[in-house]
């Protein structure tokens, strides 16, 4: 199944918006198919409201969960961890920003995005399709754990923050680094 992809459940019913829960999960809400991530939505449109599912949603941490562990899915927006293959977002004003990855080795993920600064990502290694992305003004992003590229693959360090790769980096992307920040590989 793509990502992004929207699969109507249920249309074309009544002038009132479409809200509130179907099948006990409200707007937002996350479950897992068929080894797939799902996230509810509940739509207004010209053709009548309908229920959808969006395949493939991307996680963000909220850190809510005991411990700092990726595979907790209350440490989630949705309380849902991440399944293998989705970007995962690390946002600005959460206060777990050490973090671990916990997933077996080598388990593969789209993407990391970083809008908030001073997270450190400690643990198991992991495989990425697309690339990280620091999107923060300033400030120190940093990666312990090793990690695989793999694809075409970008970098992107924006303004004056420093992403720090500090684990073994290997793969054989197209590197591409984008922005005006620092990328620095250290591991070896």
């Amino acid at each position: 199944i793509p990502l992004g992809a929207e699969f109507t459940v249920i249309s074309g019913f009544g002038a009132e918006p479409a809200a509130g829960m179907f099948n006990g999960l409200p707007e937002g809400a996350r479950f897992m198919a068929g080894g797939h991530a799902f996230m509810f939505r509940y739509r207004a449109g010209a053709n009548g409201n309908a229920v959808t599912l969006t395949a493939g949603p991307t996680f963000v941490w909220d850190g809510g969960g005991s411990g700092n562990v990726w595979g907790t899915g209350a440490n989630w927006a949705g309380d849902l961890a991440p399944p293998p293959g989705s970007d995962l977002v690390f946002p600005a004003g959460v206060s777990k920003l050490g973090t671990i990855n916990a997933f077996d080795p080598g388990t593969s993920f789209r993407s990391l995005t970083f809008t908030g600064p001073s997270y450190v990502v400690v643990g198991n290694s992991f495989r990425l399709t697309r690339g990280i992305y620091n999107d923060v003004a300033s400030g120190d992003t940093t990666i312990s754990a090793d990690f695989v590229a793999s694809g075409n693959f970008t970098n992107r360090v924006s303004g004056a923050s420093r992403l720090l790769l500090d684990g073994a980096a290997t793969g054989n992307p197209s590197w591409r680094k984008i922005g005006t920040g620092t990328l620095r590989f250290a591991g070896a």
